[in-house]
This record gives C-alpha cells, sequence and structure tokens, in this order.
C-alpha cells in the first residue's frame, strides 16, 4: 500500500459508485456472462462496460470463461483485501 494509503485506493474509488456496487452485488451470486450483466441493467451496454473496466482496473472483479464458453466476469478477493486493509487503517484513529 502506498504511504498514503486512505489517498490512492482505487478499490475504494471504485467502490464509491452505487452501479459498481450494484454490479457487484449480482457477481455476489456467482459469475455471470457479461452479456447477461448488460441485460440485468437498466444502463446502456457501453456504461455497463466503462463501469466494468473500472471494476477490473481496481481488481475488485476478473474476466473468466464458463464451461458453455462463454466471457464471464467474477469476484476477485485481491481488491477487496486492499479495500479492507484501507479501512482497517481507520481503526486506528483518535477521537
Amino acid at each position: 500500500m502506498s504511504a498514503r494509503p486512505l489517498i490512492d485506493v482505487p478499490p475504494l474509488d471504485a467502490l464509491g459508485h452505487p452501479w459498481r456496487r450494484r454490479i457487484l452485488a449480482h457477481l455476489a451470486g456467482g459469475p455471470l456472462p457479461v452479456s447477461e450483466l448488460h441485460d440485468r441493467l437498466p444502463m446502456s451496454r457501453a456504461s455497463v462496460t466503462r463501469h466494468l473496466r473500472t471494476l477490473m482496473d481496481a481488481d475488485l472483479i476478473e474476466g473468466c470463461q464458463l464451461e458453455c464458453g462463454k466471457v464471464a466476469v467474477r469476484l476477485c478477493p485481491a481488491g477487496f483485501r486492499t479495500a479492507s486493509q484501507a479501512i482497517g487503517l481507520l481503526g486506528g484513529l483518535k477521537d
């Protein structure tokens, strides 16, 4: 983690958007084809794709391939660990 642990944390930045949190909620049940996420969310395909890219860049999701051969995305623990560590630093703050 950087010297500025609560300033430069891409997963925290990515979690700040309600649509990205909604995407993560859909993925909490397991991997989903990208096309299914497009169908589930009431926004343009381009917007969904942009949010997916942000979540991937923050290591909150990763691409995978389902047994049927479809391209899918799933949650990626690494980004959540990074966010959790950054939030954990707040536990040491004094009143």
